[in-house]
This record gives C-alpha cells, structure tokens and sequence, in this order.
C-alpha cells in the first residue's frame, strides 16, 4: 500500500497507487486475431506448472497475475502455480497467496536473482511442462492452450505468447502487433523488430501461424516462456546456478531450433524493472 505522500512508482516503476485500484479480476478485452478466436485446441495437452519469481512486488499485481492464470486457463491443465519469493523484505507478500489453491509458495533464505529463483521453482515442479511468468503481468483468453499445443507437437520447443502492454501510468491495455520479432543488440540489450516486408507478406496466408523467433533472453522476458519436459531438469541445472545464467538456457534453446511465438497465445505484460543482486 502506498502511504500518502509517497512516490506511487518508487518501489516497481509503475504507478501502485492505479495498480491498487483495480479488481483481482478485472475484465481486458480479447485482442486475438479472429481465426484465434474460432481455432480448436487439442483435448490432449500436457498440464504444466507455473513458475513465478518475485521480490518486493506490488501485492496487488502480483495478486492479479495469480488470479488471471487461474481465471484464464483451463483448470485441468494447470498442475500447480509456484510461487518463488526471491526474499522480499515482508514475508506476507507470498505467504498469503499460499492459501489459494493450487499455489505453493516458495522462500529464498538471501537474494538470489532472477534465473536461480527460478531453478529453484523448476526443482519443486511436479509437471513434465514448465511455464515461466513475470510477477506483473495478466494472462489473456486461451492464452495457454496454443503455447501447449507446440510443446506437445515437438518437446524441444520453447514458445512464447504476443506479448501485449500494460500502460505503467494508468494501467490501461494496449494490444501488441503481432508483426513484431525479439532479439538483442550487441550490447545484449533486448529489443523488438518490425519484420520486414518480405517476411510479413509470407505471413498473409496464414497470419496466425507461429513465428519464427531469434534466441531471447530468457531474463528479458516479459510475459510467458514453456519449455518441455524441464529439459532434463533444464541441464543439470548447473550452469543456471551462475552469473549470466540465462545464456545458458539461451544456448540450449538455439541448439533445439530456436524459439518461436504463438500468435494465438497473448499475454499481458507490466513495466519492466530490474534491481541488481551481484551476490555468488
């Protein structure tokens, strides 16, 4: 809760004071193409657990990214939501969301960042598919079935859903172009790229086809990633268990033909914010 006279985005970088405004569930509008709207999704998928890592997040967003996971995707394909507090300074922030169902919550006893937190929540997994959220982000309609559906096509798939944009200032939804691609510069700083011409007018038969997508950062990553089945415990995990442990997992995706992003999947994404943990 934000006390009066202090700085609404002090603490996440987006404006708590209209993030605490807002109901649990509130309603967003379905930006799927149409031919997503009308698809049908296959009845075998794999459930998957969810895997989210925070430290110090808003209750509030942190809340809603729960509830929409839960509101948003078929019951039967939701084996479990981890939640993995990376140390926050208040315990409650997660202990609370431990009452709901199907959410198990997780403490580290320091800080240990972004990548190690999430090992952490890949060990205690108990599905075969992992899917991996930011603490601030809500999930959109049938955002999970086509992520699912190409792990089940090809277990050495990582996929990710159009990431959509949460307004930091007054939360508003502002859907994302699907004729958007990831990747980073030489400086490693993630970006998105138009696709070019070429690439867009290939597209025009079947726009909802999934796009092939260049290695991203998984740390970079705003919304959702599922890899499958952990990836012989994402390998090892000992190269997780380091500094630039995301391009590990990076080199283990690019050796398995690369990432692509479902069209039909969105997902919303908040503000990005990042703090640093330089602890070994």
């Amino acid at each position: 809760m934000v006390r009066s006279g202090q700085d609404p985005y002090a603490r996440n970088k987006f404006n708590q004071v209209e993030s605490d405004k807002l109901r649990m569930d509130r309603a967003i509008p379905d930006t799927r193409h149409d031919q997503c709207q009308r698809k049908q999704w296959r009845v075998d998928l794999p459930a998957t657990s969810v895997v989210i890592t925070f430290h110090n997040e808003a209750r509030s967003a942190l809340l809603r990214t729960v509830v929409s996971v839960l509101k948003k995707s078929p019951p039967h394909l939701i084996k479990e939501i981890i939640l993995v507090d990376d140390y926050s300074n208040d315990p409650e922030d997660g202990a609370l969301l431990g009452k709901i169902e199907k959410v198990r919550v997780l403490r580290n006893d320091r800080r240990e960042g972004l990548m190690r937190s999430r090992v952490r929540g890949a060990d205690a997994a108990q599905a075969k598919v992992l899917t991996f959220l930011d603490s601030h982000c809500e999930c959109n309609e049938h955002w999970l079935e086509p992520l699912l559906e190409r792990v089940a096509e090809d277990r050495t798939r990582v996929v990710s859903p159009i990431i959509d944009v949460i307004n930091m200032d007054n939360f508003q939804y502002v859907g994302a172009s699907a004729d958007l691609k990831g990747g980073f510069d030489w400086n490693l700083v993630f970006k998105w790229d138009y696709m070019t011409p070429e690439q867009r007018r290939s597209r025009q038969g079947n726009p909802v086809a999934p796009i092939k997508d260049v290695v991203r950062l998984l740390i970079f990553l705003p919304a959702a990633d599922t890899v499958s089945p952990k990836w012989e415990q994402i390998e090892g995990n000992s190269k997780l268990r380091h500094v630039g442990s995301n391009l590990c997992l990076d080199s283990r995706a690019a050796r398995n033909g690369g990432l692509s992003v479902e069209v039909c999947g969105p997902a919303l994404s908040q503000q990005w914010k990042f703090t640093l943990n330089l602890q070994q």
